[in-house]
C-alpha cells in the first residue's frame, strides 16, 4: 500500500491535481477507499487512512522510517489502529521490500 500511496503522491507533485484519491481508490476498489493521504519527506512518514469493505470506522495507518533501495522501498515500523491491521502490517510489510518499477525509481528517489 506504500507504493501505491507514493505513487499517488508523486501524481500530485507532478499535476499539481487532486488526483490522489481518484488513482488509489482505482488501485484498491475492491478492499475500499482511501480517504486521506500526507507523506512528510523530512521524517519519512506516510500517514494514510483508509474506509475498508465491511469496517464501521475508518483505518488509520503510519508508515514509518522508511527506506529508499535501489529498485525498492522498505518499511521499519508501521502502526495501524486495528489489531488486526496491525497484524497484517507486521507479518507482510515490515522489513519487506517494495519493488518498484523502474520507470518510477528516479521520481520516487527525488521526491522521497
Amino acid at each position: 500500500m506504500a507504493f501505491f500511496g507514493t505513487m499517488a503522491s508523486v501524481l500530485d507533485k507532478l499535476t499539481g491535481s487532486g488526483t490522489t484519491r481518484l488513482v488509489v481508490n482505482k488501485l484498491i476498489s475492491d478492499y475500499g477507499t482511501l480517504s486521506q493521504l500526507a507523506i512528510d519527506k523530512d521524517k519519512k512518514q506516510i500517514r494514510a487512512q483508509f474506509q475498508l469493505k465491511g469496517e464501521r470506522s475508518p483505518i488509520n495507518i503510519d508508515l514509518n522510517n522508511y527506506e529508499l533501495q535501489k529498485s525498492a522501498l522498505v518499511v521499519k515500523s508501521a502502526k495501524a489502529d486495528k489489531p488486526w491491521a496491525q497484524a497484517v502490517l507486521d507479518n507482510l510489510l515490515i522489513d519487506r521490500a517494495i519493488e518498484i518499477p523502474p520507470e518510477y525509481i528516479d521520481i520516487i528517489n527525488e521526491l522521497l
